[in-house]
């Protein structure tokens, strides 16, 4: 079997969490039909984009950023996102 890529887009991201999404991709369970997928990378530009991720990553130690710049990916917005509340 060949390797396949693909990226999974949501354009209505603000209806539900990403946790939820990544979850039902990881199950099969996607509105878009897809057989389950391993996500083998993250991009996003707000750390709740990053499954299991939020704000408290801030108190944490080092370990705690490993994934990033391997499996999760940030692409900053400066305009917006959950770091304004802090």
């Amino acid at each position: 079997m060949k390797p396949r890529a693909l990226v999974v887009l949501n354009p209505a991201a603000r209806h539900g969490t990403a946790s939820a999404r990544f979850e039902a991709v990881a199950r099969g369970t996607t509105p878009a039909g897809l057989p389950p997928l391993d996500i083998v990378a993250v991009v996003g530009d707000n750390i709740q984009d990053f499954p299991g991720q939020g704000q408290a990553i801030r108190k944490q130690g080092d370990e705690a950023f490993a994934p990033f710049g391997a499996r999760f990916f940030v692409l900053p917005n400066p305009m917006y996102g959950s770091w304004e509340r802090n």
